[in-house]
């Protein structure tokens, strides 16, 4: 309820100063926006122990706990998971309580609006501050990242592309993004240096096409 209501009430004000009052409410709008998204990052702060979520994101964790669920995750979306790994080594440095500068969340770098899109643990809609839990944010962040491979399963570079969906959205799909391409060089850099992929790579033969078959 916390969350509903200061997320309703700031996408009312957005609603109501674009149509009433013109450019002039778009900074007061904007700055509602803002503090919105700043009481979501303190509410999970706080939930797991933060004094704060910064873009710096706090303290660290360490993946290899969480091999297991990356394994786990991989096969039900349909990751090779030595990719998933891979992207999840990138992301956010290990820090669960990470926000960029877009305003994406936790170790997967996820954006708050597309939690709804996952499940918690109860089987609920996923709200935005549970992002900041490691587990909840690598299960929805392989949700998202297969349907992103799905999406672009059939196109020339298939899981570069999927890649350049996951960082920058469907409109980075023809390689425009600077920023997304970027991020995919550097997820496959880290993958190439992965033994469990460099196996997979000499079984398939290599080639982009196949970087996602496990």
């Amino acid at each position: 309820m916390f969350f509903n209501s200061i997320w309703l009430s700031a996408c009312a004000l957005a609603v109501v100063g674009t149509l009433h009052y013109g450019s002039h409410a778009y900074v007061r709008t904007e700055y509602k926006l803002v503090e919105a998204k700043n009481q979501i990052v303190d509410l999970g702060a706080s939930k797991l122990g933060y004094s704060k979520a910064t873009s710096g994101g706090g303290k660290t964790v360490d993946l290899n706990d969480f091999k297991g669920l990356v394994k786990r995750e991989a096969k039900k979306n349909g990751i090779n998971p030595a990719l998933l790994w891979a992207l999840l080594r990138h992301e956010s440095n290990e820090k669960p309580g990470a926000v960029s500068k877009a305003g994406a969340f936790g170790l997967m770098q996820i954006m708050p609006a597309n939690s709804p899109r996952c499940k918690n643990r109860t089987g609920d809609p996923m709200k935005p501050w549970e992002l900041f839990d490691p587990e909840l944010n690598i299960m929805c962040g392989a949700k998202l990242f297969g349907e992103d491979l799905q999406a672009t399963a059939k196109m020339d570079n298939s899981t570069i592309k999927g890649l350049y969906r996951y960082n920058g959205g469907p409109r980075c799909l023809n390689g425009g993004c600077e920023e997304s391409i970027k991020h995919a060089k550097e997820v496959l850099k880290l993958l190439a240096f992965d033994p469990d992929w460099r196996k997979v790579r000499r079984a398939s033969g290599g080639g982009h096409r196949l970087i996602n078959r496990g």
